[in-house]
């Protein structure tokens, strides 16, 4: 079963903390770094206001309850399956149009297999056709498969148990690290700026030339820290074991989709060590039940909150707060003043606010407007934008190392903060800072929030965009393009966004519809007319040819070098859906390229035997070769174009050395993080791999069919689906 599923969280959170200053990545975390209250705690019970865990929580035992009760629970249990859990079974069953389009029922599951998974494996369109399309499709929207398979090639991968705390706690900041380091008194500030300092360049460095960075190495594995790229490199192994071993294919296909949907970049240094987490925890559990969900599961993770800026956005000085700690504290004192406005205000000087910054920041409600939900033309304005902005003050995530040390120390002592108006998720790392939210009344896309509120703000934005018609548009045109063509027909389009609206932001059942759509079994609007990303077409000529991933490394590496390293995009946007962002003459040398190196067991960490393919018999020609692999490689499509064009290339023995020639130079990997900043904190650490060892031809000639599958999975029709 993918992970993802096994992460979702049931915990009774305590509702209050508070965030102090964060030092990341070089900058001050938040503008904030006064406590953000000073609450008396004698006469409260602390009991009331604690975590539970269902884990560890013990209710009290009860009474044996009388037959007539058990039975009625038992009745009203019952009742409540039919409703909930059995209601698919009440849905209409699929009348897929594929007949109606031409095809035949081998071609049909072909199509299916290229569009809701990535890729037929060996044989896979025989046993779809047996256990019939509408049912194998009803499997996957309900994807609950066992995974034996995949779960053993994830035991390995330690990360994906940790909690998000766990993990922030182990692979820090480098650069929060140093400072650290410094506060602890273990170097100096000038052996700190000694130490980041760029040397001149040598051939071979010494390891130790500089003494304070021995120390800092020393006093980091004493913490106990791990350098980040050990989780991002097991963040991209899960991705790709994943989409290669997993059952529910159509799980990978969505968590894929909507991975790409509410991006977050690895560029960004301060959510390196969230962006598991955040596919763990918040993008995956939620892929196929109801967008809402998804969508504010998205907003309130750290990584989000990071990467758009939202943990910087305060309200402004002169703004009314959800709880105003200058007043509160006079309060407390005995002078006059209190909660939410209540008392005189206190003297402002009007200079020093105006040299103050609002503290405002727009990049999160932009994004959740444009990308994330209403789409360019949803028809929102700059005023909304603010609006949305001021909804979200407060939303921001709880600070590492010593910062939480002390938010945990103001959470045993003062309990009430959840009745002022805090919320804080101690494992998840969110915090909502009442004293920093913009409790002003505000208008959203024509809707009024009345003032004095907290964090039902941003909640209600959220509900708000997921449910507008806009939405409905933008979203469904998105996955027109991604399961259909490019250019979408608006007929599509619009029946999909008629079954978002109708059933609440249901993804299954929009899913459900486009594969009941004519435009979805089309020979001229669909099949073909999509061109693989670089992650589709090495997952795909993977499952294809059968072959066995024992290190994903290698298949990571191949897909910086093909132009899509994972998370490594650097706008919000995501990598573009279409054609013309992947393909050119260069894409395609490198495609080819990739082929030959995988056919001929030239990438790392992958094994692959060619001669499976055709059960161990050995074809006395190229052209045999050629002939008999690919309707295994291409299945239920016309040969004879494919064929007319690839006789010439498998007739070439020189054919890869002359692919490669041609081949412009690839770009070296970018590495997943700082380097000079890990190689100064572990410095046995190994380098990471970017020369091109695996991924040239050997020197030696490859056998006719390895060729002949090179070939294949480099060819157009293979970049196509």
């Amino acid at each position: 079963m993918d992970r993802g599923l096994g992460r979702r969280r049931c915990r009774v959170l305590p509702l209050f903390a508070k965030l102090e200053r964060k030092e990341s990545g070089g900058q001050g975390f938040h503008p904030l770094t006064t406590p953000p209250w000073n609450l008396p705690s004698e006469g409260i019970d602390t009991m009331t206001h604690r975590t539970v865990h269902p884990s560890r929580h013990r209710p009290t035992r009860s009474p044996l309850l009388a037959p007539a009760t058990i039975a009625t629970a038992a009745f009203a249990l019952v009742t409540l399956w039919v409703l909930l859990g059995a209601s698919s079974l009440l849905a209409d069953p699929l009348a897929m149009p594929w007949r109606a389009a031409g095809l035949s029922e081998r071609e049909a599951a072909a199509h299916l297999l290229d569009r809701l998974a990535f890729g037929a494996r060996p044989g896979e369109v025989d046993r779809v056709v047996e256990q019939g399309l509408e049912a194998w499709v009803e499997q996957q929207l309900a994807a609950a498969l066992p995974e034996p398979v995949l779960e053993g090639k994830l035991r390995r991968l330690k990360t994906l148990e940790m909690s998000p705390r766990q993990i922030a706690d182990t692979y820090p900041n480098p650069g929060l690290v140093l400072r650290q380091a410094a506060r602890a008194g273990v170097i100096d500030r000038e052996g700190l700026q000694r130490g980041t300092q760029p040397g001149p360049p040598q051939e071979n460095p010494p390891q130790d030339r500089n003494p304070e960075r021995r120390k800092v190495m020393e006093w980091a594995r004493q913490q106990g820290y791990r350098p980040q790229r050990e989780v991002l490199q097991e963040l991209a192994a899960w991705k790709v074991l994943s989409a290669r071993y997993a059952e529910n294919q159509l799980r990978q296909v969505m968590a894929d989709f909507w991975s790409n949907h509410f991006y977050i970049s690895r560029a960004d240094n301060e959510v390196r060590s969230f962006l598991l987490s955040y596919e763990r925890d918040a993008v995956r559990p939620h892929i196929l039940g109801a967008f809402s969900t998804l969508l504010a599961a998205t907003a309130r993770h750290p990584a989000m909150l990071l990467y758009l800026d939202n943990a910087r956005s305060t309200a402004s000085e002169a703004a009314q707060k959800t709880f105003d700690r200058e007043r509160f504290e006079r309060r407390q004192r005995g002078g006059r003043g209190g909660f939410r406005g209540r008392g005189a205000e206190p003297p402002r000087d009007p200079e020093r606010e105006r040299r103050r910054s609002t503290g405002l920041n727009e990049n999160y409600a932009r994004e959740l407007l444009e990308l994330h939900t209403l789409g360019v033309e949803g028809g929102y304005t700059q005023e909304d934008v603010v609006a949305v902005a001021r909804a979200f003050t407060g939303w921001t995530v709880i600070p590492p190392g010593e910062g939480r040390q002390r938010v945990e120390g103001m959470l045993r002592r003062n309990p009430q903060a959840t009745r002022l108006g805090f919320v804080a998720d101690l494992d998840g790392l969110f915090l909502f800072r009442a004293d920093a939210h913009d409790a002003g009344p505000k208008t959203v896309l024509g809707r009024s929030f009345p003032e004095g509120r907290g964090i039902e703000d941003g909640q209600d934005v959220l509900g708000l965009v997921a449910r507008h018609p806009s939405t409905a548009t933008h979203l469904a045109r998105k996955l027109a393009v991604r399961f259909v063509s490019d250019q979408p027909p608006e007929a599509l389009v619009q029946r999909l966004a008629a079954t978002f609206t109708a059933t609440d932001g249901d993804i299954p059942a929009v899913l459900r519809t486009l594969v009941q759509s004519p435009e979805f079994w089309s020979p001229t609007e669909s099949r073909g007319q999509k061109i693989k990303s670089p992650f589709e077409l090495i997952l795909s000529a993977l499952r294809a040819t059968g072959a066995e991933v024992l290190d994903p490394r290698g298949v990571i590496q191949a897909l910086e070098r093909l132009g899509q390293p994972l998370w490594g995009y650097q706008a919000p946007t995501g990598y573009p859906d279409r054609a013309d962002f992947w393909v050119n003459t260069g894409a395609l040398l490198g495609r080819m390229n990739f082929g030959l190196a995988l056919a001929t067991g030239r990438l790392p960490g992958v094994r692959l035997d060619v001669t499976a393919l055709l059960e161990g018999r050995e074809p006395e020609s190229a052209e045999e070769a050629l002939a008999a692999c690919l309707p295994l490689l291409l299945p239920e499509r016309d040969p004879e174009p494919t064929l007319r064009r690839l006789r010439p290339l498998v007739r070439d023995p020189r054919l890869a050395e002359k692919v490669d020639a041609k081949a412009p130079a690839l770009e070296e990997p970018s590495p997943m993080t700082d380097p000079a900043m890990e190689a100064m904190l572990f410095p046995g650490l190994e380098p990471e791999s970017r020369g091109d060892a695996g991924w040239r031809l050997a020197e030696k000639e490859p056998t006719a069919l390895a060729q002949v599958v090179g070939v294949i999975l480099g060819s157009p029709e293979f970049q196509r689906r």
